[in-house]
């Protein structure tokens, strides 16, 4: 939901949205990749729900952009892609007071 032009809140259960606030802490402190900026994390425990506030990335979703651009900017797009995967690929988890960060499945 956006609560304007600059700010979306996610709503998810309890675990699942302090994972994400994790994984956007973790992701942010170890690498270059791009990430929202986490403004805020809770929870309402009397209906189990977890809320984000984050901020919205400026920009065109690659699946709109891909169409209309070159091969040579599909190709530095991957290329940039290919080595954010790999940051990741290469990270090493500390331990975690919401345990392990990821998903399985």
């Amino acid at each position: 939901m956006f609560l304007d032009p600059w700010t979306i809140l996610k709503r998810s259960s309890i675990a699942q949205s302090q994972q994400e606030a994790a994984a956007h802490a973790f992701i942010h402190k170890h690498t270059s990749v791009p990430v929202p900026t986490l403004f805020d994390s809770w929870t309402d425990p009397s209906d189990h729900v977890g809320y984000l506030r984050l901020s919205v990335v400026p920009g065109v979703p690659l699946e709109i952009a891909w169409p209309t651009m070159t091969p040579e900017s599909r190709a530095r797009t991957a290329i940039e892609l290919r080595a954010y995967i790999a940051e990741i690929r290469a990270l090493k988890q500390e331990p975690s007071p919401v345990g392990w960060i990821g998903s399985v499945g």
